[in-house]
């Protein structure tokens, strides 16, 4: 076991650690979250979260109180700020790894099962990513490994309990699913001993004791638009209504697993037929919940992000190492599993050595436009409040007034500095007296007037 565990310390520190804070933050989440943590440590206040200096109630404190930290200890980075998510996945392949041993009892599928998560794209991008939502993957998969682990000695429902009240204080209602994929298994398995205890409804105790007291004073400061924007918009809307454009088909994520977990993808769907087979196993039972109980409801609500399904990712690799162990294939060539996981990874290394951002829409480089912007002088920069964007939030570190296009040219001549489109710059720059373009990145300019350097 002793080597198992250096393997995956070593397959984390080749894959996480490498070019980590090169890039700059992408909008919209690692920025976002990054000027809310850095909002909190200017203001000095951990229970209200602020962004642009109004409050921020979209998530849960506790995966912002981590960045801070972050940037309290080592100073505002861009590694600073994903050393949180880097943390919380290498914590997901230990507990991988844990899990394999639970239910295999052997080393080789245990192994596997830790080396096919942390050789899976999708979820290494996610854990290099300043972002939710491998925090909250980690305190899901904990909560599985304790509930495996109270099998054998009851005394471990108290962490199932605490790790649900973790995912919740980290994104919210996510923390659900882990008690649905639990119920879904116990169900599939018709062993509902390990509930029949006090250490369970003692653990849930404490982590409603741990969510509870934030609530509460969030409430007492903010009443009624706290519950309305934190409930009602960010959770009920975004689960019954598209919210910013980001809607999909019902096979959406079915799709993002197939074109970015690729090669597991394939094994994956190469060994159904053996799964089929080995569908009274326990690892089976339990990666299926699991997948299922996270794909399927995330493909019904309405909003779709390719990072929501991100806790699925452990289930996945769960199945396929289990897979793997059992290929008929592997008797007589034990070595195949490792070969495709050294393929994986050496495509993977490609990848980190180069660069993980696919969607160039959500991560422009505005660092140009922040730095030539700081050096303007004056209470703020005009920006459209339709164009801003986090990163440029972020890098500015400079009052900004939102306004809208008759404001902009009526303030134009006492303030002379705004951030545009170029569509926007081409229609309302003959209305700017004087003004010129200072610096330009992924069509947003930074125009100043007369006077400004």
């Amino acid at each position: 076991m002793s080597r198992a565990i250096l393997a995956v310390a070593l397959l984390a520190l080749v894959v996480f650690v490498p070019f980590l804070g090169r890039d700059y933050l992408y909008d919209w989440d690692e920025a976002w979250y990054g000027q809310v943590a850095k909002e909190l440590l200017r203001s000095g206040d951990w229970i209200t979260l602020h962004w642009r200096g109004r409050p921020f109630f979209d998530k849960p404190p506790l995966g912002i109180w981590a960045i801070a930290a972050s940037f309290a200890t080592f100073g505002r980075s861009e590694w600073a700020a994903r050393l949180p998510s880097v943390v919380a996945a290498v914590a997901c392949l230990f507990l991988m790894l844990w899990i394999g041993w639970l239910l295999f009892g052997r080393i080789r599928p245990a192994l596997l099962s830790a080396v096919v998560l942390g050789t899976s794209l999708p979820f290494v991008k996610a854990g290099r990513m300043a972002m939710l939502d491998v925090p909250v993957t980690a305190a899901v998969t904990l909560a599985v490994a304790a509930y495996l682990a109270a099998r054998k000695d009851r005394r471990w429902g108290v962490v199932v309990g605490l790790a649900v009240g973790i995912a919740w204080m980290i994104k919210g209602p996510v923390a659900i699913l882990a008690i649905g994929l639990l119920v879904v298994f116990a169900l599939w398995e018709r062993d509902f001993g390990t509930w029949r205890t006090a250490w369970f409804p003692a653990g849930f105790l404490l982590g409603l004791a741990l969510c509870l007291p934030w609530y509460l004073a969030e409430f007492q400061r903010q009443g009624e638009a706290f519950l309305a924007a934190h409930f009602g918009y960010h959770i009920l809307a975004r689960a019954t209504t598209v919210l910013d454009g980001h809607r999909g088909p019902w096979w959406f994520y079915l799709a993002r697993i197939a074109m970015l977990d690729e090669p597991w993808f394939l094994v994956l769907v190469a060994s159904l037929p053996l799964l089929w087979r080995l569908r009274h196993r326990t690892w089976v039972r339990l990666g299926v919940s699991w997948t299922m109980v996270v794909v399927v409801p995330f493909s019904v609500v309405a909003t779709k992000l390719p990072w929501y399904v991100v806790p699925a990712y452990p289930a996945l690799a769960l199945l396929t190492a289990g897979a793997l162990d059992a290929l008929p294939l592997a008797a007589r060539r034990p070595w195949l599993p490792w070969v495709l996981v050294g393929a994986t990874l050496a495509i993977l290394l490609g990848f980190v050595a180069t660069t993980l951002n696919w969607e160039e829409r959500y991560a422009p480089d505005l660092r140009p436009l922040a730095h030539a912007a700081a050096r303007v002088p004056g209470s703020g920069i005009l920006t459209l409040a339709r164009l801003v964007r986090p990163a440029f939030i972020y890098y500015l570190d400079h009052p900004e007034d939102r306004v809208g296009p008759k404001e902009l040219v009526a303030r134009w001549p006492s303030v002379g500095a705004a951030v545009l489109s170029r569509r926007q710059w081409q229609e309302l720059g003959p209305a700017l007296t004087g003004a010129r373009v200072a610096a330009t990145t992924s069509g947003t300019v930074l125009v100043l007037g007369k006077g400004m350097r």
